[in-house]
């Protein structure tokens, strides 16, 4: 299962929660805020328990975790394709 983490914008105010609380998954910029401010990134599955971490240490909750649509079924049909080919 593929996880999207995002950054609204107009919500991030800078708190640096989230950063602070997964320094592995997220870092600051020059004036404070997240890097991934505005942006999006696929989570990978070893990181997901931080980006759930960061997601909730957000007092704006300007952050958002959700499963990318569509990945989950091209994936199994690409193990369903291989399956077949053997």
């Amino acid at each position: 299962m593929t996880f999207i983490l995002s950054i609204d914008p107009a919500k991030c105010t800078g708190h640096g929660r989230c950063y602070t609380t997964s320094p592995d998954l997220l870092h600051d910029d020059e004036d404070g805020f997240v890097t991934l401010r505005g942006g999006a990134m696929v989570v990978p599955p070893d990181r997901l328990a931080e980006a759930r971490q960061a997601t909730g240490a957000c007092p704006e909750r300007a952050i958002s975790l959700g499963r990318q649509r569509g990945a989950d079924r091209a994936d199994r049909k690409d193990s369903d394709d291989h399956l077949h080919r053997s």
